[in-house]
């Protein structure tokens, strides 16, 4: 009697890579082999979706279908949890939901990623990898249609995942190269702080954030394949739910009255890791959001609350939306995630006057020209007007920096710089303000 060979679950491996280029339709992705390496919380699933055409024809007997053919099939509804551990991982996956980096310099050995949804972007697109007994199945054009991110006070925070895709292949085992980092410490549940209208709350036993992208698959007719060619986001949205231990009516008053308040939650970590103390966070921060609902069940003394995401006209900023569902990751990472390119300084010659004929923009930074992409366009915008003035010519550009000249004056107000690039990407500097001598 032969003994079948198991495919025991838990010494399986879980890979993924960002794939390239970024903001571009995929009806052409192509495979790259993982270089990051989640810690995977069972159960987790990642299935081929397949949907047979049943013919309606008319057939010679009692049976039907008469005959059926192969008929559309796609990577959907697959699941994914992981522990909530400081590392590229997390970051990439936090990149993966919102798709923009901005990255500032706190000079203080860390930098802040201010990640949030553009316009104009699409999201980015990932390779997965699974590990499956002797068979690697592999994942191509990936995108993350939605992130739950689940805390209780005496409990491991999770990071639940869900994704579509544009198609399966299968790979070559031996291209698995399996790297994973052992040594970081997961995120406690006690760790969060989560502030609403401004102020800690501090009565929150546990709590839930679900941020979706609403994520689309589209197929066309091309003679290829029966997967889908086309993949992106509709948008997004959020919701919240907190279970409070009931002290006081605050929150129930707003419920009632319907107005508006805002959430904030900040996931905190302090781990030594090879005896180096390793500090982040990464905050999510939603600018307005107003109560759906508000149970009170009875005895229990515990408050229910239910809020979601509003976007209002006001939050809507030039070509951004959605602009306060935002997340803010502060970790010791100089360089964007994703690759993206990014500013670090930014110095003005001379300093910029009202009225001013000409001034010149020096700015560093590193992946001006990442990915064969190259710098196209750079603008002065007016923060409250939205008015731009184009520079006239631009210099010096290298991978880490660029010169750009301005040959037009400006009006009193609050600028930025916004340098934009070949496929559509664009970054912005800090403000600067322009005054009348």
């Amino acid at each position: 009697m032969s003994v079948p060979s198991i495919s025991v679950g838990r010494l399986r491996k879980v890979g993924f890579a960002l794939e390239a280029p970024l903001s571009t339709a995929y009806p052409h992705a192509t495979f790259v082999a993982p270089n990051l390496f989640p810690r995977v919380r069972p159960p987790a699933n990642m299935f081929l979706k397949v949907t047979p055409l049943e013919s309606p024809a008319i057939g010679t007997g009692p049976f039907f279908p008469f005959a059926i053919a192969p008929g559309p099939e796609s990577i959907d509804g697959a699941t994914l949890p992981f522990d909530v551990e400081p590392g590229p991982e997390l970051w990439q996956l936090l990149f993966a939901l919102f798709g923009q980096d901005t990255v500032t310099d706190n000079h203080d050995s860390t930098y802040s990623h201010k990640l949030q949804r553009i316009a104009s972007e699409l999201l980015p697109t990932y390779s997965w990898q699974i590990d499956a007994k002797n068979k690697q199945l592999g994942v191509i054009g990936s995108m993350l249609d939605q992130v739950q991110i689940n805390f209780n006070a005496k409990e491991l925070v999770s990071f639940e995942t869900n994704w579509k895709g544009l198609g399966y292949k299968p790979a070559d085992p031996a291209a698995f190269s399996f790297a994973p980092t052992v040594s970081r410490v997961p995120l406690s549940g006690f760790r969060i702080k989560v502030s609403v209208g401004g102020s800690q709350v501090t009565n929150i036993r546990t709590g839930s954030i679900t941020i979706k992208n609403n994520v689309q698959q589209e197929w066309t007719v091309q003679q290829s394949t029966r997967g889908p060619s086309r993949i992106y986001s509709e948008g997004m949205n959020v919701e919240c739910h907190l279970e409070a231990i009931f002290e006081d009516t605050t929150e129930y008053a707003k419920f009632l009255a319907q107005t508006d308040s805002s959430l904030e939650l900040e996931f905190l970590g302090n781990e030594v890791i090879d005896s180096t103390v390793v500090l982040y966070k990464f905050t999510i921060s939603c600018p307005y959001v107003r109560w759906k609902q508000s149970d009170l069940p009875l005895p229990s003394g515990l408050q229910v609350l239910t809020m979601v995401g509003v976007v209002k006209a006001d939050q809507t900023v030039g070509s951004t939306f959605g602009e306060g569902i935002t997340c803010t990751i502060m970790n010791g990472d100089s360089g964007a995630i994703g690759g993206l390119p990014y500013i670090t300084s930014d110095t003005l010659l001379p300093l910029v006057p009202a009225g001013a004929e000409s001034f010149t923009a020096t700015l560093a930074g590193m992946n001006f020209t990442y990915n064969s992409r190259t710098l196209s366009h750079i603008y002065a915008v007016n923060e409250a007007t939205t008015e731009e003035a184009e520079a006239t010519s631009v210099s010096g550009v290298t991978n880490i920096a660029a010169v750009a000249h301005f040959n037009s004056g400006l009006a009193d107000g609050t600028y930025h710089l916004r340098v934009e690039f070949s496929d559509g990407v664009k970054v912005t500097t800090d403000s600067f303000d322009v005054v009348t001598p």
